[in-house]
């Protein structure tokens, strides 16, 4: 079977061995040590990248899967923070963070991006629209691989979908308050996606409060996560896998 692994920089490895996209990243990350623990799984790929959305995420692991075949394949998600986006502008793929300006590589899409991005910035940052469209996206790439039979492991690497990130325990409503239109869809609770296989509570959370509390020092830089770091992670997502295994091979 094949451990098919994909997320952002951390669930690609990113200054396990580069500070960016190096594929040695990948042979020390969370998800290899992970790979190398059960013998069940005989191939390992990380499509992880730095800096992606979870839009790509979702959209990447469908493709792949699609196109690749989903046979014999467990899936390893590392979600990251909402406030990420890509999309294709004048033929180049550009990657956003609402709090940072675009990277180098992005001006490479034209003169105007940084423009954009200034816009982006006021009308895209929304964080009931960030916490809503999370939600979904969460639940729909995990409904996928449940109705086609594809085991699989989640978890948050910033925050889990209702939470602010700059106020970790802030629950964001699914529906914002004030609005134009009467909009009583409902407000789901975050909690409604605990019922998939995918960890409680986020990794940058948690790394932060052993960094803290216990005086681990599991950051590489105030960014990434080091080699304890990864293995803590490993440690704490074993028993997701192994519960998806005993489920279904047992």
């Amino acid at each position: 079977m094949k451990l098919l692994a994909n997320g952002c920089s951390i669930t690609h490895g990113q200054e396990l061995v580069t500070d960016g996209y190096d594929p040695a990243n990948t042979e020390l990350c969370y998800a290899k040590i992970l790979a190398d623990q059960f013998d069940i799984f005989t191939e390992y790929d990380n499509i992880a990248l730095p800096g992606i959305s979870n839009k790509h995420i979702v959209e990447s692991t469908l493709d792949y899967l699609i196109t690749k075949g989903a046979g014999d394949t467990f899936v390893l998600i590392g979600w990251t923070s909402p406030i990420r986006y890509c999309f294709t502008h004048n033929n180049y793929y550009v990657r956003f963070n609402i709090h940072n300006p675009p990277a180098e590589g992005e001006w490479l899409a034209g003169p105007q991006i940084t423009e954009f991005h200034k816009q982006f910035i006021k009308h895209m940052n929304d964080p009931v629209d960030l916490a809503r469209t999370m939600f979904h996206e969460v639940n729909y790439l995990a409904t996928w691989l449940e109705r086609n039979s594809v085991p699989y492991a989640m978890s948050y690497m910033f925050e889990e979908p209702g939470y602010s990130q700059s106020r970790r325990r802030l629950v964001t409503p699914h529906w914002t308050i004030k609005s134009n239109e009467k909009l009583d869809y409902g407000n789901p609770d975050p909690k409604y996606l605990y019922r998939f296989n995918i960890m409680q509570d986020s990794f940058w959370h948690i790394m932060s409060k052993i960094n803290k509390t216990l005086g681990e020092k599991v950051f590489a830089s105030g960014r990434h996560f080091n080699q304890k770091g990864h293995e803590i992670m490993a440690k704490r997502l074993k028993p997701l896998i192994e519960k998806q295994i005993n489920t279904r091979w047992a």
